[in-house]
């Protein structure tokens, strides 16, 4: 999805913040729909919330595959991935193991997303590319230990953090 744009030193996908800012915008929106009234997001969760996100992911991933529709993917699939993981996380929540989990995870969302980009781009991709391990099979070999690594350097983070303030 979306376009490689050159960036400093490589080619990433997404590294230009224009085609992240619709996620931002709708991030943003949601916000303010909360501020105003606290019920927006319950009321996403539905079955019908569910498929809707289900037919907006494959409507994005429909665009992606046609230059005209390259313009509507990304906000197509962000929102759909949104209203999918959204009803997911809402139903896996009323079991007791996933609560504890996810509460786990919520507890240092914050540093995780400042930290994953770091780790991934000054520590995983140097080590697959030291090891001589250039296949893009081993990248994502690598994804699970590497988001386990993110998320304890960000609880780490985060228990450094609040025993300071």
């Amino acid at each position: 999805m979306g376009v490689i744009y050159p960036s400093h030193n490589s080619y990433l996908l997404f590294s230009f913040f224009l085609p992240r800012l619709f996620e931002f915008t709708l991030g943003m929106a949601l916000a303010y729909a909360y501020m105003r009234r606290n019920d927006v997001i319950e009321k996403m969760v539905s079955f019908g919330g569910f498929l809707a996100g289900v037919a907006l992911s494959l409507l994005g991933f429909g665009f992606d595959m046609y230059q005209w529709g390259w313009p509507y993917s990304d906000l197509t699939v962000a929102m759909g991935l949104f209203l999918v993981f959204l009803n997911l996380g809402s139903w896996f929540a009323h079991l007791e193991w996933t609560k504890r989990i996810m509460t786990f995870l919520s507890d240092s969302s914050y540093e995780n997303f400042l930290i994953h980009h770091y780790y991934l781009n000054y520590f995983l991709a140097p080590l697959l590319l030291v090891l001589g391990w250039q296949h893009e099979g081993w990248f994502w070999l690598f994804m699970l230990p590497f988001a386990l690594g993110s998320i304890l350097l960000g609880w780490i983070a985060q228990k450094m953090g609040s025993s300071i303030g």
